[in-house]
This record gives structure tokens, C-alpha cells and sequence, in this order.
């Protein structure tokens, strides 16, 4: 049991380290393709057509894969003002039954972003790439969320069995 363990905690801690890698080289690609149009924009006084679609691309990625990441480090917006005021078994059971509404509500994301991403035959304007690139994030955002999600409701349950609180 011990040798299953380490092997997802090193599979964790790759994923957790891929998804962090994704998220930064896809927000210093934006940063300097929106910095290239500005260049081209006001001083050569032109402008690359493709420079628009990809930013929007890479946005789209940034924000799914942001939102897995903020989900792990629970850093997502929440109200704790009523969690605040209950007890820390009531606050866990509330969290729990948050964690399984995220977790179903990603799953059927996951399962619709990928028949999108799969069907998608059209390509975009300005790059000429297939939109299943593009449609691709959601899914594999789901995938790590789906993942964090089950191990965030094995915790909680963990936590509510747990006696002395």
C-alpha cells in the first residue's frame, strides 16, 4: 500500500508541477504577444492579424488551468462568513457537500467540453488552427479539477469521521 502511495504522490507532484509550468508559460506568452501588438501597433504603425485570436486562445487556457490551480491551493472567492459561524464539524459536512457540487458540476463540464473539443472541425480566422486546441483546455482542466476535487471530498470525509471535535 505504501509503494501505491509514493507512485501517485510523485504522479501528484508531476501533475501538480505540469499544471503550474502550463499556467505560467501560457500567461508570459500573452504578456509578450499583447506587448509585440503594442510595438507593432504605435510604433511600426501595423498590426499581425493573429496576435488578437491568440491572445483570446491563451486567455481561454489561462483562466480553465488557473481555475484548477486556484481550486488545489483553495484560493477560489467564497463566502465564510456563515462557514465562520458554524461549528468545525458542521463547517466540514458544508464543505463536503460544496466539494461534490464541484466535483458533479466539473464532471459534466468535462464531459461536454470534451465532445465539443472532439467535434470541433472548424478552424479559426487568423491562425488556421482546429478549435479543438482551443476546446482541449476544458477538459483537461477537468481531469486535474476532477482529480483535487476527490481528494479534497476524501479529506473532508476524513476530517468528519474523525472524533474529539
Amino acid at each position: 500500500m505504501e509503494i501505491i502511495k509514493n507512485i501517485y504522490y510523485k504522479f501528484r507532484k508531476t501533475l501538480k508541477f505540469l499544471f503550474r509550468l502550463l499556467l505560467a508559460v501560457n500567461v508570459i506568452i500573452i504578456i509578450s504577444i499583447v506587448n509585440l501588438q503594442v510595438f507593432y501597433r504605435y510604433v511600426l504603425s501595423s498590426s499581425l492579424p493573429w496576435v488578437d485570436e491568440l491572445s483570446r486562445f491563451v486567455f481561454i487556457w489561462i483562466g480553465f488551468i488557473g481555475a484548477a490551480v486556484a481550486h488545489e491551493k483553495d484560493k477560489h472567492i467564497g463566502l465564510v462568513l456563515l462557514l465562520n459561524k458554524l461549528s468545525k464539524r458542521s463547517k466540514r459536512i458544508l464543505q463536503f457537500i460544496n466539494e461534490i457540487i464541484i466535483f458533479i458540476a466539473v464532471v459534466v463540464l468535462m464531459i461536454y467540453g470534451y465532445e465539443s473539443a472532439i467535434t470541433a472541425r472548424h478552424t479559426s480566422p487568423a491562425l488556421h488552427i482546429t478549435m479543438m486546441w482551443v476546446y482541449m483546455c476544458v477538459p483537461i482542466a477537468g481531469v486535474y479539477l476532477i482529480l483535487v476535487s476527490a481528494e479534497n471530498m476524501a479529506d473532508k470525509i476524513i476530517q468528519i469521521v474523525k472524533k474529539g471535535d
